[in-house]
Formats: C-alpha cells, structure tokens, sequence
C-alpha cells in the first residue's frame, strides 16, 4: 500500500489538486506555490503534529514542501525533525541578520523535498518590533 492509499480519501483528493510535483515545466501552473495555513488560536492543540506529518508526506509523494514555524515565543516545529539548536531562525531574517529567507531554511537530511524554517523561539517581542526596525 503506497503513502497516498494510507491517507484518508478527503485528503487525498485535497492533496492532489492543491499540490506541484518537484520537477518543473515551463508552465505558469508549474511555478505557483501552494500555501497551506494550519492555525488555531488556542496553544497544545496539535499544530505543529499535523503541520510536520502534513509536509512529510507531501514530500514523500514527491512535492517540494517548506515548512515555516511562525509561533512566535513557542516555536517547536523543529524539535520534531530533530533540529534541537538550529543555527539560523526566522528571527535572523526578520532582524536582517539574514538577508533571505533561503539562509534561514534547513533541509530535513531524511527526507528529499523537506525544507524547514524554524520559528523564532525568541519573546513576544519579537512580534512588535519597532517602525525603525522593521524598515531598517
């Protein structure tokens, strides 16, 4: 039984028609990314379970999957693929110590197409920065 017959049939369905394959064409369709948002505004109610699982079987059938941890002051998203101290966050870029977003992406070694970037683990502060240090 493949990775895409274990899933639920509502969710293979959604899968297949929001999602591109790895490999490129020169279509327009082919260069448009997918973003799914999974929120909740109560905390411990599984986010970061089903986001991890969502992306690694996504890229198990051979999509091209970034996953961003935006918790600000509880990121944890990392913990879960064993990236316990990552050397760059999104914090990084949005205080430009980073210039791109690329630079704060992690691969995930065991799986092909799973990139991730870390939330910022640091205060709420982080979400009310300043005018000045947000237009540098």
């Amino acid at each position: 039984m493949g990775t895409k017959d274990a899933l639920p049939k509502a969710l293979r369905v959604s899968v297949g028609v929001t999602c591109e394959p790895i490999h490129r064409t020169n279509s327009r369709r082919d260069t448009m990314a997918t973003i799914i948002s999974v929120a909740s505004g109560k905390g411990g109610v599984g986010k970061s379970i089903v986001s991890g699982n969502l992306g690694l079987v996504l890229a198990k059938m051979g999509k091209r999957v970034v996953l961003v941890d935006l918790d600000v002051g509880g990121a944890d998203l990392h913990i879960l693929f064993g990236l316990l101290y990552p050397s760059t966050t999104l914090s990084d870029f949005l205080t430009r110590r980073i210039d791109t977003l690329e630079g704060v992406t992690h691969s995930i070694s065991t799986q092909h197409g799973l990139r991730l970037i870390p939330g910022t683990g640091d205060t709420l502060a982080t979400a009310n920065m300043s005018y000045a240090k947000k237009s540098g």
